[in-house]
């Protein structure tokens, strides 16, 4: 008989003898048979203690809280960028070195070897020296219009003065037109009177004698000289108004006329948009110098004079005098944490005294946003997808904050005490 026959006809027999030896058990105990079909025996029935009241459930939950995170500056990373596309041109530091800002805008760098320089920066791009020509150009021009600009204002101070003279002159002739129009008058009453008296003498040489032809033709020859006179009198009068009156609106209009044409030579010099470019050159400039934003130490450089300025930063330097460590709890240990419990933080990276204790550190600040975990499993079985939560954990001793200065961003073990 073939082998894999033999093997299907044994399983088959066992699986014959396993049924009947239930059988034979049901029937040999007819009690357990009379309690199922009468249903005092409940198979879902909880056992007995389990419901016991008086008798607590113990508390099988850990007294710790294991976790993943990383070594972190407390107040983190800062991010020294450039002008992208640009090539750096000196860089004036290295890594590890520490970076002091003073208060006059330099920076004083103390290097790993212990040599120390005052720096108005930390280095420049290649468009700095670029920049530096465009505003010696740009300053020139400003410099001229600036002249250009004073010779006009004193040109047009100059012109409006001598339109102001023509204006005092021409409003000076016309106080003169009031008394030639009084003249006038005058002398249209003096025609008057020796009209009167003409008309006078008419009426006594028509009645008598006394009145001669000769003195009648003398008076009407004074009287048509007075009317002469008279008219010629008005005349002047109002010739000169209406002439002082058009010099004074001509001698106004070439004063407007003067202040407008100085007005538009003054606009056309572009000294505030000039002023204007200078400072948008000089803002351009400040981007092409590297000026550390904080006092710390350098931790990383990307990009080395010579290297295009892309994406990444130039360097990257944090204030090591504060660390903590980012731990990610999984979301289902959350509700267990509370601040200011105890931890102890793990590496084989450490060194004595800390290599087998670890470094202690105390929760400083619990996290309410949910999402991935940001650090690798070691374990290549363990979810991909957990969700966690981010945990700060202050590192309080000295001696401490020294050795993780050392190793940002190290990925380490943490474990949280949570026992009351």
């Amino acid at each position: 008989m073939p082998k894999g026959k033999i093997s299907s006809t044994v399983v088959l027999l066992l699986g014959w003898l396993l049924l009947l030896g239930g059988l034979l058990i049901v029937v040999a105990n007819p009690a357990l048979v009379a309690r199922i079909t009468r249903g005092r025996y409940d198979l879902q029935k909880t056992p007995r203690w389990v419901q016991k009241p008086s008798e607590p459930v113990p508390d099988l939950q850990p007294s710790a809280i294991f976790a993943q995170g990383k070594l972190e500056p407390a107040n983190g990373l800062v991010s020294l960028v450039g002008v992208t596309g640009d090539r750096l041109e000196s860089l004036s530091v290295n890594e590890g070195d520490v970076i002091e800002v003073t208060s006059n805008d330099r920076m004083r760098i103390v290097r790993r070897d212990g040599s120390d320089a005052l720096l108005s920066g930390l280095g420049k791009l290649a468009s700095y020296d670029l920049l530096e020509m465009e505003i010696a150009a740009l300053q020139a021009r400003i410099d001229e219009s600036v002249a250009l600009r004073e010779a006009e204002q004193l040109a047009k101070t100059a012109d409006v003065d001598a339109a102001d003279k023509l204006v005092q002159q021409a409003e000076s002739a016309q106080t003169q037109v009031p008394m030639l129009k009084k003249k006038a008058d005058l002398m249209y009453k003096a025609y008057e009177q020796a009209q009167y008296e003409l008309g006078k003498l008419e009426i006594l040489a028509g009645r008598s004698d006394l009145v001669s032809n000769t003195d009648l033709q003398q008076k009407r020859l004074e009287v048509d000289k007075l009317r002469l006179e008279a008219e010629a009198a008005l005349a002047e009068y109002k010739s000169t108004s209406e002439i002082n009156t058009l010099n004074v609106l001509a001698a106004k209009s070439k004063k407007t006329s003067v202040e407008a044409g100085h007005d538009r030579a003054l606009a056309s010099i572009p000294s505030a948009s000039l002023a204007k470019q200078l400072e948008l050159l000089r803002e351009k400039q400040k981007q092409s110098e590297l000026v550390a934003p904080i006092s710390g130490t350098v931790v990383k450089i990307y990009v080395r004079p010579g290297q295009i300025v892309a994406l990444d930063p130039i360097l990257q330097m944090a204030d090591l005098s504060n660390m903590v460590c980012v731990a990610e709890v999984y979301e289902s240990e959350v509700k267990r944490l509370q601040v200011g419990q105890l931890a102890t933080i793990r590496s084989s990276a450490f060194g004595e005294p800390f290599h087998r204790e670890g470094i202690p550190g105390r929760v400083q600040s619990i996290g309410t946003l949910i999402g991935a975990a940001q650090t690798k499993k070691l374990d290549p079985f363990a979810k991909a997808d957990t969700r966690v939560a981010e945990v700060r954990i202050a590192i309080e001793a000295p001696e401490a904050i020294a050795v993780a200065a050392k190793l940002v961003n190290l990925q380490v073990d943490v474990e949280i005490k949570t026992e009351n």
